[in-house]
């Protein structure tokens, strides 16, 4: 006999009222009074959703999704911090805060910096103080669902595929699956909500355009009108995977969204499930990432504000030289000038949860994950524990840098590339400063991430990050 959970599901509108700092596509704007901003028109919806989930033990786990760029660490532990005193939740571990990407939502919080990224200090308080709403919205959200009568419910768990996206960086991986989380109602069998997700990059529309949930938004919408039924989605470890080209005679938009609706639709009705019985058991920890100058150590923190200075004394009255982005680089440096007076963090906090069902694992990752820790942690998880799935969703919880593997880290980037942090074409960013036109700046980190010697050095990022995993899941 299947056992028996029990749900409940809210959601509302987020509000984009002309003004509102739009996050995504990183720079290249007028700044000023037009930064890049909504008009006051939606083209699909933006929403912030919430599913709780309960076993009969009273164990529970509480998934919010909201259609945004990108959520900070501060701002996400603001939320937990409410969510944890109104009872909605009783720690951490027991809460998924999802974004979902899209390059045409909100900016949420002041990292990526508006002023960095936009060219508007403006920018900067208009975004403050939307911030703050989107934060009683999301806690408003998770409270109307602790609050809703929950359904009991049966969960299964099965894994479509869809041809989204391709890896930009020429790679030859990119995660295909589409992991289904099925409820349907305890007493008639009849679908209650659908959980779902894929891994490509919400970039389909133009930077010019109105706000836009993209393509993943637009495959909610599209999958719920032809299920019936409340439908959200989780985006996977995107952070190299582009949508490839559209079909003949589709948008690009059109063309992702109605691969993923069907690929959601076609699992929901003909997959074999893998029975989700339960308990509730998660586990959540935080992995120091380091930075490749240890900016904790107050000789090198004097000594990379220092170079930040010459890059702003460099600059002239133009802005910058560097080509595209620089004067974005320049901005980065002003604030790198700044914020490196006083004592900062000397690593990059990274979060990892682990959700045990019962019957399915979620591993859960903040940060822009590149997709080749989906594919090597699958292997080794198949490896361990052939017959159990493990679903993997990065861009959870708070999103603050790119987290590449080793060789990326080593390597550097070249002309439109941005995932390592660093361009190995820019004598100054081989000493450590963050590299124009890459995530160090969008992200304004004072250095990018470290390599290591090789991928086992535990100073170095996947040296680190991987054997952490590793423990979480028990795959040791």
């Amino acid at each position: 006999m299947a056992t028996v959970f029990q749900m409940s599901y809210a959601d509302e509108l987020i509000p984009m009222p002309a003004g509102t700092p739009m996050g995504g596509y990183g720079w290249g704007v007028d700044g000023g009074e037009t930064y890049r901003q909504s008009g006051g028109t939606v083209a699909n919806e933006l929403k912030v959703r919430c599913a709780i989930i309960v076993d009969s033990g009273g164990r529970r786990i509480v998934f919010v999704q909201a259609d945004v760029i990108s959520i900070p660490r501060h701002v996400y532990t603001d939320v937990v911090g409410r969510l944890v005193g109104q009872g909605v939740i009783p720690n951490a571990s027991s809460f998924v805060l999802a974004q979902s990407h899209t390059h045409s939502g909100p900016m949420i919080g002041d990292k990526p910096d508006p002023y960095v990224m936009l060219n508007s200090k403006r920018a900067v308080d208009v975004a403050r103080t939307y911030t703050a709403g989107f934060v009683d919205q999301v806690v408003r959200v998770a409270v109307k669902a602790h609050q809703t009568p929950r359904t009991g419910v049966t969960l299964g768990y099965a894994e479509g595929f869809a041809e989204l996206g391709v890896n930009r960086r020429g790679l030859s991986w990119r995660p295909r699956e589409v992991p289904v989380l099925v409820a349907r109602r305890a007493d008639n069998f009849d679908l209650f909500a659908v959980l779902a997700g894929h891994a490509c990059h919400p970039v389909c529309v133009d930077r010019n355009a109105n706000p836009d949930s993209e393509y993943c938004g637009y495959a909610m919408i599209e999958t719920g009108k032809r299920l019936g039924v409340p439908v959200m989605f989780f985006q996977g470890a995107a952070g190299d995977i582009n949508p490839a080209a559209p079909d003949p005679g589709r948008l690009p938009i059109e063309s992702a969204a109605l691969r993923l609706t069907n690929a959601i639709v076609a699992t929901v009705r003909n997959a074999a499930y893998f029975p989700v019985n339960g308990p509730i058991n998660t586990a959540i920890e935080t992995v120091p990432l380091p930075y490749r100058v240890n900016v904790g150590d107050a000789a090198q923190r004097e000594w990379l504000r220092g170079e930040y200075q010459k890059r702003v004394d460099a600059a002239g009255p133009d802005g910058g030289k560097w080509g595209s982005g620089d004067s974005a680089t320049v901005r980065h440096a002003e604030r790198m000038v700044e914020e490196l007076k006083n004592p900062v963090l000397g690593h990059m906090p990274m979060t990892i949860q682990k959700i045990d069902l019962g019957g399915l694992t979620i591993l859960t990752m903040s940060h822009e994950v590149l997709s080749g820790w989906h594919v090597g942690t699958k292997n080794q998880w198949a490896a361990k524990k052939p017959f159990e799935p493990l679903w993997v969703m990065a861009y959870t919880n708070h999103i603050d840098c790119y987290v590449p593997a080793f060789d990326i880290l080593r390597d550097g980037d070249a002309g439109g590339q941005g995932e390592a942090g660093w361009r190995n074409d820019r004598p100054d960013d081989d000493k450590g400063l963050s590299g124009n036109s890459t995530y160090a700046v969008s992200y304004s980190l004072a250095s990018p991430l470290n390599a290591g010697e090789n991928a086992q050095d535990p100073n170095g990022v996947e040296g680190r990050l991987q054997p952490r995993i590793r423990a979480l899941l028990n795959i040791e």
